[in-house]
């Protein structure tokens, strides 16, 4: 999960850097928002994840930063919340030092801000599954995780193949 978000950040910061280089903060700062589930059915997750980004963060800052500046994370909770997600998004999206958004872990959520991101040419990193998060509406929005079905595709073909799994009368695969 570590090198996962390390990837994570390298890239975000590159384009950050690249694309939106005029949101540069002149605090010597690079803004980065994590946006995720802090409470909520979700929590654990968003939990993990800015626990995770935190200490990449800090390996990047402790190295000397990015071209000298610092990584500094702001950390907002969109509670698994469509709504809450728009509001977020429309917040990074209005505030010129931010850079890039880590987020959202819920699919529902990434939908629900993406065009605001897409409108302010703010690069968005999600782990969100929806397929249709990455149908080419925006060019600013990257999906890391595979699909809902390719995961189940992948999954189904290694229960029949390798497990020599099968149907059985009440729809339960055992070896």
């Amino acid at each position: 999960m570590k090198r996962l978000v390390i990837f994570l950040l390298i890239v975000v910061l590159a384009l950050a850097s690249s694309c939106i280089y005029e949101r540069y903060n002149a605090d010597n700062e690079l803004l980065i928002v994590s946006a995720n589930p802090m409470s909520g059915g979700s929590a654990k997750f968003g939990d993990m994840k800015v626990k995770t980004i935190k200490m990449a963060i800090a390996e990047v800052n402790n190295a000397g930063g990015i071209n000298g500046k610092k990584v500094k994370l702001l950390v907002e909770d969109d509670a698994g919340s469509a709504e809450k997600a728009h509001q977020i998004a429309e917040k990074a999206a209005a505030n010129p030092k931010v850079l890039a958004v880590i987020g959202h872990w819920n699919s529902d959520c990434t939908l629900a801000a993406r065009h605001v991101y897409n409108g302010a040419e703010l690069p968005v990193i999600t782990d969100s599954v929806n397929k249709s998060i990455t149908d080419g509406t925006t060019p600013y929005l990257f999906r890391i995780s595979l699909s809902d079905t390719y995961q189940a595709k992948q999954l189904a073909e290694h229960i029949f193949s390798k497990l020599k799994a099968k149907k059985n009368s009440n729809s339960v695969c055992k070896q």
